[in-house]
């Protein structure tokens, strides 16, 4: 375990970092701590989940700006609204009806674009968090199957 371990420290050194390299890494520094399986199982599924949510928790602007595009595109639509509203008495001649009819335009297309926006940016997002939940579950599987189960106790 130890030489995993120092394995993938030479290989930090060297500038090779990865996500899963540092899961096996704390594995191999926990088991060698503890020669306990359970214990090193346990630190495995803590770190994997702490690091999940951190990832998750960075995307947190990222869910801000698509609840705020959705909520533009309202605000949009209520300005247009009331600037057509507001220039009703206009109706009465050709240029007035042209005006108010290009501000219920102007309303319904920021709806329009903020919601298409929106539910594209939304499909983006929601991929990337599937690949991460992959990512996790795979890294998951991957210590336990190569690491975990392969782990024979030390002869007293």
């Amino acid at each position: 375990m130890s030489n995993i371990g120092n394995q993938i420290s030479h290989m930090e050194k060297h500038g090779q970092t990865s996500l899963l390299a540092s899961f096996v890494k704390r594995a191999c520094s926990q088991y060698t701590i503890s020669q306990s399986v359970n214990d090193t199982l346990q630190m495995v599924e803590t770190k994997i989940q702490t690091s999940k949510q951190e990832s998750e928790g960075q995307l947190e602007i990222v869910r801000y700006l698509l609840f705020a595009i959705s909520s533009l595109g309202f605000v949009g639509t209520v300005v247009g609204l009331s600037v057509a509203i507001g220039n009703s008495a206009q109706v009465s001649t050709a240029k007035g009806i042209e005006n108010v009819t290009n501000f219920f335009h102007l309303a319904f297309d920021t709806t329009l674009i903020a919601l298409v926006l929106n539910l594209v940016l939304n499909y983006v997002y929601h991929q990337h968090l599937e690949r991460l939940d992959t990512f996790y579950s795979k890294s998951k599987s991957y210590i336990v199957d190569n690491l975990i189960c392969k782990i024979q106790p030390m002869a007293a």
